[in-house]
């Protein structure tokens, strides 16, 4: 005997989005964890970004310091050779004081630079540098101090499309569709169409029973329905419903993501503004107390004599100048920490420094 069977479904387990279902969930799953690896990568190249500015900083702090610490030095001299003129005890030890302090000012810096360093070899993970080696990091890249035409409506667009993270969440209520699905179609009956078809011959002998398979006498064909209708169904009935608040969890999280991201979008891009408007208030700070150092500087060239209390306004004069150009590179620095921050929110980090990965579109 020979026989054949063919059953095609056509209520549940029917048809070819059914048959498809399991390699779109696991073509939507690979999607998902190469947009989460490249959610984490933007988050690491951001942090990288913000780190080198970080050391930048640091590093410009302890310059101010130094030439701070050059001006008390300068300072305490010139008190110390007007010793025998009208300069006090009092007046020499004040300014020795105050090379002290800019003295410790310096030592705090150099660990600020050293520890910003630190991270920034750590965050790297070159296989060619280690912390365990004397490695100084010289920084070639200088901040950004100009500001490009950005439109509002345009970055918002760009976050709510190409951000990793709301791209993950459509491609978890594409799952979710694909489980309602599924759970709608075992909820139906089972309605199949049999098509057969059969030979069968028989013989004392094994030949020549095989020879009359081919006699058409001996064929059968035959073509039905098979039916099945589950009595309460509460299985299946219940796993439907539970796909529908599934699909109801993704939906509702993809709305929250998407308000966080949009009011990310939104803070950050007021950050670029304002850090960029701060630099500029804080260079003409900056100009103002280095123009009245000078002032102070040429007055006491004609002073007749040299009082505690001019001695306390000049070294404040010189505090001044260091905090408003310490002040200014804090400006620049946040104001370029906030630019890479925006492009992480538009999903653009790594597309910034020309990588790309193979995430399918969704």
């Amino acid at each position: 005997m020979l026989a054949f069977q063919l059953r095609q479904p056509l209520l549940r387990d029917a048809w070819k989005n059914v048959n498809l279902a399991g390699i779109d969930i696991a073509k939507l799953g690979h999607s998902i964890a190469l947009l989460d690896f490249q959610s984490r990568a933007e988050e690491l190249v951001t942090e990288v970004t913000a780190t080198y500015w970080q050391l930048y900083q640091a590093q410009q702090d302890l310059e101010t310091f130094q030439q701070l610490l050059a001006r008390a030095t300068q300072t305490l001299e010139k008190v110390v050779g007007r010793r025998d003129i009208d300069a006090t005890d009092v007046q020499i030890r004040q300014a020795q004081v105050s090379v002290n302090i800019r003295q410790a000012l310096i030592v705090q810096a150099s660990k600020r630079v050293m520890d910003a360093q630190d991270n920034l070899v750590r965050l790297m993970a070159d296989s060619g540098m280690s912390l365990v080696d004397d490695i100084r990091v010289e920084l070639v890249s200088r901040p950004k101090d100009t500001l490009n035409v950005i439109n509002a409506d345009d970055v918002l667009q760009r976050a709510l499309q190409r951000n990793p993270i709301l791209r993950q969440g459509r491609a978890r209520i594409e799952i979710a569709e694909i489980n309602l699905m599924l759970a709608n179609r075992q909820k139906m009956p089972r309605l199949d169409l049999v098509a057969s078809a059969s030979t069968q011959t028989l013989d004392r002998e094994f030949g020549a029973a095989h020879d009359l398979l081919e006699d058409t006498l001996h064929k059968s064909f035959g073509i039905g329905l098979v039916m099945e209708v589950p009595l309460g169904n509460r299985l299946r009935k219940a796993e439907l419903q539970s796909r529908k608040f599934e699909r109801q969890k993704a939906v509702a999280t993809l709305q929250a993501t998407t308000d966080q991201v949009a009011a990310q979008a939104r803070e950050r891009l007021r950050g670029v503004h304002t850090n960029f408007a701060e630099i500029a208030i804080q260079q003409q700070a900056a100009e103002a107390a280095l123009a009245h150092l000078l002032a102070l500087e040429e007055t006491e060239q004609v002073r007749e004599r040299l009082t505690p209390e001019f001695l306390l306004v000049k070294l404040q004069a010189q505090d001044g100048v260091a905090d408003a150009e310490r002040a200014t590179t804090q400006a620049l620095v946040q104001y370029n920490i906030a630019l890479a921050q925006l492009v992480q929110t538009t999903g653009g980090a790594l597309a910034l420094h020309e990588v790309h990965l193979p995430v399918p579109p969704n």
